[in-house]
């Protein structure tokens, strides 16, 4: 979940993650940031779940377990470096 602080412009305060409801937030000396994972699925034609949208946010420890259990079962997930 999102949590955004109202100002004179939106800002992104805070992402509670969807499965412990841990605050993702990671302080540093110039600005806060949040550090977390989206995983979104829209659903198309013929699927049991047409035209539905689903979204998750996961902090990294979550993440971690979310990704372990796909590779368990046989599953890949793409990693990239972008740094």
């Amino acid at each position: 979940m999102k949590v955004f602080k109202i100002a004179p412009q939106e800002k992104l305060d805070d992402v509670i993650c969807d499965i412990c409801n841990r605050s993702t937030r990671v302080s540093s000396d110039d600005a806060d940031t949040c550090e977390y994972a989206e995983l979104k699925a829209d659903w198309g034609f013929r699927s049991k779940k047409e035209g539905e949208h689903h979204e998750v946010h996961l902090c990294e420890g979550c993440y971690d377990k979310v990704k372990e259990f796909i590779e368990s079962v046989g599953g890949k997930v793409r990693i990239e470096n972008y740094l």
